[in-house]
This record gives C-alpha cells, sequence and structure tokens, in this order.
C-alpha cells in the first residue's frame, strides 16, 4: 500500500498499527481477536517475524500504534502492579517506551473506549497509570520520543 500511495504521489506521514500487530489472548480466529487484550505488548513474530524495528526500517516511514487492555493470561499480572486490566507500574511503562521507541514509532493511543481499559483507580493521582504512562511516553526517559493519545 505504501508504494502504491507514492506512485499515485500521496505522501504518508506515518503508518498506523492498530492492534492487529502484537498477540492477543487465546483465540485464533479473526472474531476472538477483535474482542480479546494483549497477551505481550510486542510484535507478534507471526505478523512481524523479524521484529518491530526491521518493519519500520522496511517501511521508512513513522510508526503510531494502538494499545488495549491487558488479558487475562498475559505474564504482565504476575509481573507489574496492575488495576482491573491495566497496568500501572513505572517500570512497564519504561520498558514499552524504549521498545516502541527502538521500533520507529512516535505516536501512542491507549484504548480508553472499552470497559476492559479501564482501571479501577484515580487515574489522575501521582504515581498511577496516566502519571507513569505520560512521564515516559513524552519526557521521563531517554527514549520518550512519542506523544500519548486519549
Amino acid at each position: 500500500m505504501r508504494d502504491a500511495y507514492r506512485n499515485l504521489g500521496v505522501p504518508l506521514a506515518y503508518m498506523q498499527l492498530d492492534s492487529w500487530w502484537y498477540p492477543k489472548e487465546k483465540g485464533n480466529s479473526l472474531a476472538a481477536m477483535a474482542v480479546n487484550g494483549e497477551t505481550v505488548y510486542r510484535a507478534s513474530p507471526e505478523v512481524f517475524p523479524n521484529g518491530l524495528r526491521a518493519f519500520h526500517k522496511e517501511m521508512g516511514l513513522p510508526l503510531a500504534v494502538h494499545a488495549r487492555w491487558v488479558a487475562a493470561d498475559s505474564p504482565y499480572r504476575r509481573e507489574y502492579t496492575m488495576s482491573r486490566n491495566v497496568v500501572l507500574s513505572p517500570a512497564f511503562w519504561r520498558s514499552t517506551a524504549s521498545y516502541l521507541h527502538a521500533g520507529g514509532v512516535a505516536m501512542y493511543e491507549q484504548d480508553w473506549l472499552d470497559g476492559n481499559a479501564r482501571p479501577a483507580v484515580d487515574l489522575t493521582s501521582p504515581g498511577q497509570f496516566l502519571g507513569n504512562m505520560a512521564r515516559d511516553a513524552a519526557g521521563g526517559n531517554r527514549h520518550s520520543v512519542l506523544h500519548a493519545a486519549s
């Protein structure tokens, strides 16, 4: 598609990767994937066998990504502090911002519209979800090139 647009003279500013690029909760059908949360927020090896960074280099465009809520079978539930289906831990956001930056991501979008993506805590309190995500996505570490969007 990138080449088709270029051949038509249509400039592209970025490539949007919605929620299809990372592994989801068990269920291989498209219908299951449409309603399931993320198991790991990393490029699916089945979709990107060479990783997100290689795809970014091949595309030659900045990437915009989308994230859902955390799946019931995600290892994140054992590794990080959670609020319902949302990771609160700053360590997760630092790791995620670093990974996305290295993969050529210029914009990150968090799903807020689904009930599964709503934490049980006050998101505006210091040290909670929005503060941790915003700090590590917009300036809190050396890999911060992302823009949090609601």
